[in-house]
C-alpha cells in the first residue's frame, strides 16, 4: 500500500458504511495514494491476488504510534540516527527536520515525548518517521528473507507469505526497526489468518449491516401511504429482532459490541438518509397510519441508543446525535408528532447507560451527547440544571466552577444562553471565566487552553459588550504592555468574533453542523 502522502485533487471524503462520496467539506488535506481508506485495499483485486498466492495473513499494530513518537526522531529518519546526535545538535533550528520538530513541540508544551493527535501537521510529521523505518525493513529484507509482501496503512502493517516461519522473521524486522525509533508493535493486535483472510470483525460488520438491512426491508411499508397500516407492535418486535441478531452476532463470533457499534450507527444513518430522500423525490401524502410510522421512528431510536450504550465516543455521540436529527426531520416528512420522540430523547438521556454516569466517558463524549439533545428539544421537553451537572459538572457556585475545565465551562456558556432557569449557572462561570482571566497565572500566548478562553468569551454572543471590553483591555495592558481605549477593545472584540472552536451559529443550523463532524479522515 502506497504510503505517500498527496493533495486530495477534489476527491471527496466518503461514508465508511455506504461508500458514498461526501464532497461538500473536506476533513483533510491529504490522503493515501491507491486507497484513501483501509476498506478499500481488503476489497481491491490486489487483495484478492495476494490472498491466491499467500497462504498466511500477518497484522501488526504499532501501539500508541502518536502518543509514543520522539519527535527528535524525525532528524534520525531524514539524516541517519548516528549522523543526527553527532552534528545536528550544533546546527539547530538551521535543517527543515529541526525546525519542524520544534513546531510539532512548541504545540504540545514542549514535549518530546508524544505529538498532538488531529493536526495534519501531525499526520505528516508521522509518516515521515515511519517511512524511514519502512526503508530500513526493506533494506534488511532484501538481505536474504524469501518470498512475500509487506504493506502499511498509518500504523498497521500486513504481511503476507506462505510460511509461519518466515512471518516471524519478517516480525522481528520490523520491530527492530521501529525499536529504532523509539516505537513498538502492541503485543496485543498481532493476528495471524489464514486462508480466506477474512477477520471476525469483518464478519460481525457484514451480519450487523444485514441484520439492519432486515429491519428496514421488513418496515420498508410505513413510508408508503398505500400500503395497508402496520401494527405498532409489529415494529417493537422488528426492533428486538434487530438486537436479537445483534446480540446473537457478537456471541457467535465473539466479537464485542465495541467493535460494530459505530459502523451500525453508520448504517442507521445511511439508511435514513435514504429513507429521508425517496420521500423527498416521491413527496408521498400520509392521511391515515401515524401511530405506526411513530412506533417506527422510537423502535429505530431505541435501537439506536441500544448501540450507543455499548460504545460511548466522540464518534458514536456525533452519529447518536445525527440520527436523532434525521428522525426528527421524518417525522416531521411523516406527519407524526415531535413529543413522543423528545422523551425518548430525554429518556436517553438521563439514562445511566447513556454515559451520563459512566466513568469511562471522557468530556468531550458528554458535552456532544448533551448539546445536541438541548439543541433537539422544544421548550416543552427541555434539560434541566441536574442534566447539565450531570453531564458536565457542577456548576452552582463559583467554587464549584473552579473544577471545571475549558472545554466545560465553554459547554455551560453554550447550554445555558439567556435562558433564566439557568441564569445562576451562567453566571458561575462568566465569574469563574472573569477570574481565570484576571488571575496572575493567565499566559494565552503559552498556553493554547488560556487563549482559547479568551477567544470563546469574545466570541461568545450572549454577553454585553461592556463585558467583553473590559477584559480585552485588561488582557492588552498584561500581556502586550500597553493600554487601549474603550473603542479600540469593542473594535477588537468584533474584528475577532470568528477566532472560535465552538460554532455558536449550529442552535440554527444542527443538520449542516453535524454533517461536517461526520465526515470520516483520510485515514483511520
Amino acid at each position: 500500500m502506497e504510503n505517500t502522502k498527496r493533495s486530495n485533487e477534489g476527491q471527496p471524503d466518503e461514508d465508511p458504511a455506504g461508500f458514498r462520496d461526501q464532497s461538500l467539506w473536506a476533513s483533510t488535506y491529504f490522503s493515501y495514494r491507491d486507497y484513501s481508506l483501509s476498506h478499500k485495499f481488503f476489497e481491491s483485486e490486489e487483495f484478492l491476488e495476494l490472498e491466491r498466492r499467500y497462504s498466511f495473513l500477518m497484522k501488526l499494530d504499532i501501539s500508541r504510534c502518536f502518543d509514543s513518537i520522539y519527535t527528535h526522531s524525525i532528524e534520525w529518519s531524514m539524516r541517519g540516527k548516528d549522523f543526527s546526535k553527532e552534528h545536528l545538535p550544533k546546527r539547530k533550528d538551521q535543517t527543515f527536520e529541526s525546525s519542524f520538530d520544534s513546531a510539532i513541540r512548541h504545540g504540545n508544551w514542549n514535549e518530546t515525548h508524544g505529538i498532538l493527535v488531529g493536526p495534519e501537521s501531525s499526520r505528516i510529521f508521522a509518516e515521515i518517521i515511519i517511512q524511514s523505518a519502512d526503508r530500513a525493513i526493506l533494506s534488511s529484507i532484501d538481505d536474504g528473507i524469501g518470498a512475500h509482501v509487506i504493506k502499511r496503512y498509518v500504523d498497521d502493517y500486513y504481511v503476507f507469505s506462505n510460511s509461519s516461519e518466515e512471518l516471524n522473521r519478517i516480525e522481528g524486522v520490523i520491530r527492530r526497526a521501529l525499536l529504532d525509533l523509539n516505537l513498538h508493535l502492541n503485543e496485543h493486535k498481532k493476528e495471524i489468518l489464514t486462508r480466506p483472510f477474512v477477520s471476525k470483525v469483518s464478519v460481525a460488520r457484514h451480519d450487523v449491516a444485514s441484520a439492519i438491512d432486515v429491519f428496514f426491508a421488513d418496515t420498508a411499508s410505513i413510508t408508503d401511504p398505500a400500503a395497508a397500516p402496520l401494527d405498532p407492535r409489529q415494529m417493537e418486535r422488528a426492533k428486538t429482532a434487530l438486537i436479537t441478531q445483534l446480540r446473537r452476532v457478537s456471541v457467535e463470533l465473539g466479537t464485542s459490541y465495541e467493535r460494530f457499534a459505530s459502523f451500525a450507527l453508520t448504517v442507521i444513518k445511511r439508511k435514513l438518509e435514504e429513507t429521508r430522500s425517496a420521500i423527498d423525490e416521491k413527496k408521498p401524502k400520509f392521511t391515515n397510519g401515524h401511530l405506526a410510522r411513530l412506533s417506527w421512528l422510537i423502535a429505530t431510536m431505541r435501537a439506536t441508543q441500544f448501540l450507543y450504550s455499548m460504545d460511548h465516543r466522540a464518534t458514536t455521540s456525533v452519529k447518536l446525535a445525527a440520527i436523532y436529527s434525521l428522525l426528527m426531520q421524518l417525522a416531521t416528512k411523516l406527519g407524526c408528532a415531535r413529543a413522543p420522540l423528545e422523551r425518548q430523547i430525554l429518556d436517553g438521556l438521563r439514562d445511566a447507560a447513556m454515559g451520563g454516569l459512566a466513568d469511562d466517558v471522557d468530556e468531550v463524549t458528554r458535552i456532544n451527547h448533551l448539546c445536541s439533545v438541548d439543541l433537539l428539544l422544544t421548550e416543552d421537553r427541555r434539560i434541566e440544571a441536574n442534566d447539565i451537572e450531570r453531564y458536565i459538572g457542577k456548576a452552582t457556585t463559583p467554587n464549584d466552577a473552579r473544577t471545571l475545565s475549558l472545554f466545560q465551562l465553554v459547554a455551560i456558556l453554550f447550554l445555558c444562553r439567556k435562558r433564566e432557569r439557568f441564569a445562576s449557572l451562567l453566571r458561575s462561570a462568566v465569574e469563574e471565566i472573569e477570574r481565570r482571566v484576571l488571575s496572575n497565572t493567565f499566559r494565552p500566548l503559552s498556553d493554547a487552553a488560556h487563549a482559547i478562553l479568551l477567544t470563546e468569551f469574545i466570541a461568545c454572543p450572549y454577553f454585553e459588550a461592556k463585558a467583553k471590553v473590559t477584559l480585552i483591555k485588561h488582557c492588552h495592558e498584561t500581556i502586550l504592555g500597553s493600554t487601549c481605549s474603550n473603542k479600540e477593545a469593542h473594535e477588537i472584540a468584533m474584528d475577532s468574533s470568528w477566532i472560535t472552536f465552538t460554532d455558536w451559529s449550529s442552535s440554527t443550523d444542527l443538520a449542516t453542523m453535524l454533517a461536517r463532524k461526520e465526515l470520516t479522515p483520510a485515514y483511520e
